[in-house]
């Protein structure tokens, strides 16, 4: 940015070197309650068998600033040369705020606003993680458990198309985290994007993490006018800086943390939308972005892994956009088709006498009206056209011009010549669409050297995040990185049984205690003894599930209620305020010795489960690696695997979603097999790919391409695998080889439905 003071404040970091902030932003932000509260939690579980990785999200906010206005300053100066000389960006902008007396003609226009998104953009990236839930990942599943029911009072007053479904909507449960993000951000494009309506009568909100929405609600509550000062700071004669448009500045970074682009386009608007839209990618995209990329390296270098040196310059330098026809169901004849067309594409074929050859290759669906009895498309091959059902591992070949469905399983493929009958194609990603066609288009395709037509007749024209092909080893790089951390550490026996049980039972378990605590008169705590095992005897347990106590353990609610925050514990000696990682802990401490203070009437499990994480004394894994565990399941089909998971790892509430304690005769053949106390740990490897069919490439001379066109394809089949630990107390020359193990979990697939 052209204008910024010099006024810096450096922090050294051990992976990026100097991060440089400006003093504006270090006062009003960074030196705040909430943003100081990150030194508090922890960055990942992998300290259980890499001691050194002791980092935080406070300094992996300010690596992902430092990454964040890298990226930018790249994008910007590569689009600058990409966008169409006659478009100043701004002017939709000026025109939505109705700012007066902007001339809109002059060349710095599109500077200032290229100036006030960069200084956003940066923002929505030290801020991501700001209101993070103790333990990271461990607990922030617990943000979502606070619940209320809607009324049709409050639904009506919202906007958007949610207020029209107040009466089917009415008394359900909402999150309380959706139910302030859409308090919190009231637009009608805010509210309609964020509210997504898969089925009548249902809440279904934008899909992001919670603690995504929390910090991105914690935008608006607690850094709204810190924002602004910066911004009236360090953009002080900037037109697009005004009081008018402080909420949709907000609004933007709350969409930049969340990944939730701008949906509603016009022709006036679309360069600037959708540049927008590439800027929200920066920070959160499905393969990578800033804060993955800052994580990758972080992780490995504290861990002392080799993996995470990644050239991330010349990976952010290779960022640019390209421009994208859009065209609305306009109806052409003889269109030529030839190029690739994106994500929502729809053609609607219509039948001519003498219509040339048409072909597709990527993925998509394709309908007509002609089938045969297995459901298949019917050949039609006195009317010259054959069509091709392909399960994408082994493709049927045609003698000539084999057209393929890309996605394994279930996609169908044609080729034709003449005479090809009615169709509805739509592209469920980046699909090639070549030949000429006839009938009703409806979609997006990029621009290259042979479709120029779509130029003339495009409704507006877009612009769309890509990567020059320069990039494409450390582009592998950067996921194999980050691919070895999940499938190494992130899953091994230790750091999943400290992060995906042991803490959330020791949570739950605090719940309980601290419900007894709270209700001696029903719970007789101290007068009798108590395993907090269940509570369905418990006449104030029946009502008010301790499970759902955790977000007020975790200081929920004082994030958006901070001068009066709920204390449900405070008449016991308790307060919880943003709790942070020390807070849990000392929470432990506390509840251990307390319980040891109730001499004969102490929980047992209590004493067993918060000794062992404070001695680290874990339950011992039967197999080790996720490898030795397919050699356990080696030879059971997959069905059975499926039924075999269900009984051991689907859990029976939300809260322990991560964990289950075998029960009834399932309990009996673990103890028969000498796995004492067992519990069950669900995994995941959580592999990224490359999206190979929506990532595109900027190929030398050939325009945009597919990734899969310009690398090939690969097998990512592992990537979505799970598969679940059995732990349990054993002496450490227990050997439980695969022949055995496998043999036991034969015996429990046979067993029937555990009972209590």
């Amino acid at each position: 940015m052209s204008n910024l003071p010099r006024q810096l404040k450096s922090f050294k970091d051990s992976v990026h070197g100097y991060i440089h902030v400006p003093g504006v932003v270090v006062s009003h932000i960074i030196d705040t309650e909430l943003f100081q509260r990150l030194h508090d939690v922890e960055q990942t579980g992998m300290k259980s068998i890499f001691p050194a990785a002791r980092h935080d999200r406070f300094i992996h906010s300010l690596g992902t600033y430092f990454l964040g206005k890298y990226a930018f300053s790249s994008l910007r100066a590569n689009a600058t040369k990409a966008i169409k000389d006659e478009i100043t960006l701004g002017c939709a902008e000026l025109t939505l705020l109705q700012i007066e007396n902007a001339d809109q003609t002059q060349p710095q226009l599109s500077e200032s606003w290229w100036d006030k998104y960069e200084l956003l953009f940066s923002l929505a990236c030290l801020l991501h993680d700001c209101a993070h839930a103790p333990f990271s990942h461990t607990y922030e599943i617990y943000l979502g458990l606070a619940q209320e029911k809607m009324t049709k009072t409050w639904l009506e007053s919202l906007k958007g198309r949610i207020v029209t479904e107040a009466d089917k909507l009415k008394g359900r449960n909402i999150s309380i985290l959706d139910k302030v993000m859409l308090e919190t951000y009231s637009s009608v494009a805010f509210c309609d994007d964020y509210y997504i309506n898969y089925e009548a009568g249902s809440f279904n909100s934008w899909d992001a993490a919670e603690h995504e929405k929390l910090s991105a609600t914690m935008v608006a509550i607690e850094y709204s006018d810190a924002i602004w000062t910066i911004c009236k700071t360090l953009l002080s004669d900037n037109v697009f800086v005004t009081e008018k448009s402080r909420l949709s500045d907000i609004e933007f970074i709350a969409r930049a943390i969340i990944g939730m682009k701008y949906s509603q386009f016009t022709t006036d608007n679309a360069a600037e939308q959708s540049l927008k839209n590439c800027f929200i990618s920066l920070l959160k995209s499905d393969t990578l972005d800033v804060d993955s990329l800052d994580y990758i390296m972080r992780d490995a270098y504290n861990a002392g892994l080799e993996s995470g040196t990644i050239d991330f310059q010349r990976l952010l330098n290779s960022l640019t956009i390209a421009p994208v026809f859009v065209i609305n169901g306009i109806e052409f004849k003889d269109a030529e088709l030839d190029g690739l067309w994106l994500t929502g594409t729809v053609l609607l074929s219509k039948k001519t006498c003498e219509q040339p050859g048409f072909k597709a290759r990527g993925i998509f669906n394709i309908q007509h009206s002609q089938y045969n009895a297995a459901g298949e498309p019917e050949v039609q091959k006195n009317a010259g056209c054959d069509w091709i059902l392909v399960d994408g591992t082994s493709p049927k070949k045609n003698p000539a011009n084999v057209i393929e469905s890309e996605l394994r399983d279930s996609e169908v493929c044609f080729e034709g010549t003449t005479n090809i009958p009615d169709f509805k194609l739509e592209c469920e990603k980046s699909t090639h669409l070549m030949g000429k066609f006839t009938g009703a288009v409806c979609g997006k395709t990029f621009q290259n050297k042979t479709n120029v037509f779509w130029a003339d007749n495009a409704d507006r024209v877009e612009y769309e995040l890509v990567y020059d092909r320069a990039c494409l080893s450390v582009f592998q790089m950067a996921l194999d990185s980050r691919n070895f951390e999940y499938q190494w550490v992130y899953t091994h026996p230790k750091v999943l049984y400290h992060s995906s049980f042991l803490l959330c039972y020791m949570l739950r378990l605090s719940a309980r205690f601290l419900c007894c605590k709270a209700h001696q008169k029903v719970s007789k705590f101290g007068s009798k003894k108590l395993e907090f095992i269940s509570c369905e005897s418990c006449k104030h347990a029946q009502k008010n599930d301790p499970d759902f106590q955790i977000p007020v353990i975790l200081g929920l609610d004082s994030y958006y209620h901070k001068a009066n925050p709920r204390q449900e514990y405070k008449k016991i000696g308790y307060q919880f305020y943003r709790s942070g990682d020390s807070d849990m802990l000392a929470l432990f401490k506390r509840i251990l010795l307390e319980n040891r203070d109730l001499g004969d009437n102490k929980s047992e499990i209590i004493e067993r489960y918060f000794s062992s994480f404070f001695s680290r004394k874990h339950q011992r894994p039967v197999w080790k690696t996720y490898f030795e565990y397919r050699k356990a399941i080696e030879g059971i089909k997959e069905p059975d695997i499926k039924v075999l998971r269900d009984k051991l790892v689907e859990p029976s509430k939300t809260s322990q979603m991560h964990y289950k304690f075998p029960e009834g005769s399932i309990l009996d053949e673990l103890q028969l097999a000498g796995i004492m106390n067992p519990v069950v740990v669900d995994a995941k490897l959580k592999l990224k790919s490359i999206d190979r069919h929506k990532t595109h490439i900027m190929s030398r001379g050939d325009g945009v391409a597919r990734f899969s066109d310009v690398v090939g394809e690969t097998n990512d089949e592992v990537a979505n695998d799970t598969f679940f630990y059995i732990y349990g107390d054993f002496d450490e020359d227990y050997i439980l080889d695969p022949s055995k193990a496998h043999d036991l979990l034969n015996k429990i697939l046979r067993q029937k439905e555990p009972t209590a």
